[in-house]
């Protein structure tokens, strides 16, 4: 039987994984990920209506802890008012950082052939 208070804990879990997860200074994966697990645990333990998800997601979020954008995962498995702004400035930096990353490896691939590779006789 739910009693009054218990949406209140789970709303305060969900608020400081959501806090968490939209720091700009990363918050380290397994901090965060230890977060998530007692949001799912305080959600099925006042058996809240969306217990069900937090456990599937945790389930979901532990096979990709260890991904580059994880927080970002995070974010958008909670939902946010301001998802749509952070999609749209990861989805920039990505192009930026892929853009910058293919650059490094042109000159790293110029430079780091052996000698005779490549040149014709």
């Amino acid at each position: 039987m739910r009693k009054e208070g218990d949406t209140g804990s789970v709303d305060v879990a969900v608020s400081v994984v959501r806090t968490l997860s939209a720091k700009s200074k990363g918050v380290p994966s397994a901090k965060l990920l230890a977060t998530f697990e007692h949001l799912s645990d305080v959600a099925t333990r006042f058996q809240h209506e969306d217990a069900d998800y937090y456990r599937t997601a945790l389930k979901e979020i532990i096979q990709q802890e260890e991904t580059t954008n994880f927080r970002y995962l995070v974010v958008l498995l909670l939902g946010s008012e301001f998802e749509g702004r952070v999609a749209a400035s990861v989805d920039s930096w990505h192009k930026v950082n892929t853009s910058i990353q293919g650059e490094r490896y042109k000159q790293a691939d110029i430079s780091s052939k052996p000698l005779g590779v490549g040149v014709s006789a």
